[in-house]
């Protein structure tokens, strides 16, 4: 028996962290790459919270080729 993952596509979280910080910054806020690690670390924790059909990660999405990992059919 062996235990197979299939993934069609994958998230970055941080693509994720960065659009749920551009929805609450104000303008003159710092921007996500300057934040101070502590912040960034509770913007990821938000992602993860998400559910998983919260249209910031559906929108994040990038299909998975396994050319890319040097694999091939």
């Amino acid at each position: 028996m062996t235990n197979t993952i299939i993934l069609d596509s994958v998230f970055d979280p941080f693509d994720v962290a960065r659009v749920i910080y551009a929805e609450v910054a104000i303008p003159g806020d710092l921007g996500f790459d300057d934040l101070d690690a502590g912040t960034r670390t509770v913007l990821l924790g938000m992602v993860f919270d998400l559910d998983p059909d919260d249209p910031r990660i559906l929108a994040a999405h990038r299909p998975v080729n396994p050319a890319d990992f040097g694999l091939t059919a």
